[in-house]
């Protein structure tokens, strides 16, 4: 019988090649299908990076929202990979994006997203800006799997983009770095590991 807690992996065929995805949280993410404060039951997230590495965008737009990246993972030719049953019980998310530089955080919707650094990491020191005031991201927003796990499993000695984007660069992370990561230039291609939810 399948184990549909928290941690749990599935199977599944991405361009030709067999690859797991994990349970790492259930009604987390706000859905954009629904009327407000429904929520999507539950999020997946790869267990190690998607081949190919890719690169953020050419230039350092502020917001994720404005990256080539997100496009890529919400484009027909990325989702066009997963499997058919899969694409057609995906429920895209409503997900704020976290911001260095403290610009405001924009909505947007994520058929296919990453995590940012305070999703995995509840001691990230990235702040993100909301109505106007700085605050830090609370500890609910960081996903149940990654509460009582360490953040370096997800790829160790690797460096992996998240969704932590400022005017300078975007933040990425190994299990050689601090829980805040390091400045990555957003025209080097490295690793994603995608997120999404059902």
């Amino acid at each position: 019988m399948y184990n549909f807690g928290v941690g749990a992996t599935k199977s599944i065929v991405v361009s030709g090649t067999t690859r797991q995805v994990r349970i790492i949280g259930f009604n987390h993410d706000d859905a954009v299908d629904t009327a407000a404060g429904d929520k999507i039951g539950i999020t997946f997230q790869f267990t190690a990076v998607l081949p190919p590495n890719r690169r953020m965008h050419a230039s350092n737009p502020t917001t994720w929202s404005a990256t080539e990246l997100r496009g890529t993972l919400n484009g027909a030719t990325f989702l066009n990979t997963l499997p058919a049953d899969l694409r057609a019980v995906i429920r895209p998310a409503v997900k704020l994006s976290n911001n260095r530089n403290q610009s405001p955080a924009t909505p947007s919707n994520e058929t296919v997203w990453i995590l940012c650094d305070r999703e995995y990491r509840a001691n990230a020191m990235h702040r993100i800006n909301i109505s106007g005031g700085v605050i830090p991201l609370l500890t609910g927003e960081v996903y149940e799997f990654w509460t009582t796990n360490n953040a370096t499993m997800l790829a160790p000695n690797i460096s992996i983009f998240t969704r932590t984007q400022s005017s300078d660069g975007v933040i990425g992370f190994d299990s050689r770095w601090p829980a805040e990561g390091v400045m990555q230039a957003n025209n080097a291609a490295h690793g994603t590991v995608p997120v999404f939810g059902v």
